[in-house]
C-alpha cells in the first residue's frame, strides 16, 4: 500500500528545534505517525517515519485502489520448469 515517499525537513530556522524533538521522539519510541494532508489537490494519507536527519512521509493506497495478488496472477498458468532451463535461471 506504499506509494510515494517524500522527505520532510524544518521549513526554517524557527522550526528546527521542534522538528528535531518529534523526529527524535520517533525514533526512540519506534513509533510512526499517520496523518492527511492535500498533495495535488487530493487528500492524501501518509505513514510518517524518522529517517536520518530527517523524517519521510510515504504516501499510502487504499485497499480499493490496489490490485490483489489473486487478480493480478489469476491467468498466469502453472508450469513446471525442470532441468537445464531452472539451472540457467538459478544461476542468473
Amino acid at each position: 500500500y506504499f506509494d510515494k515517499p517524500y522527505y520532510l525537513a524544518p521549513s526554517d530556522k524557527h522550526a528546527e528545534e521542534a522538528f528535531a524533538l518529534i523526529r527524535e521522539g520517533m525514533r526512540r519510541k519506534k513509533v510512526a505517525a499517520i496523518a492527511q494532508t492535500v498533495l495535488f489537490r487530493r487528500v492524501r494519507t501518509l505513514l510518517i517515519r524518522a529517517y536520518d536527519e530527517g523524517l519521510v512521509a510515504t504516501t499510502l493506497n487504499f485497499d480499493y485502489e490496489v490490485r490483489s495478488a489473486e487478480e493480478a496472477f489469476d491467468n498466469i498458468p502453472d508450469m513446471k520448469i525442470e532441468g537445464e532451463m531452472l539451472e540457467l535461471a538459478e544461476h542468473i
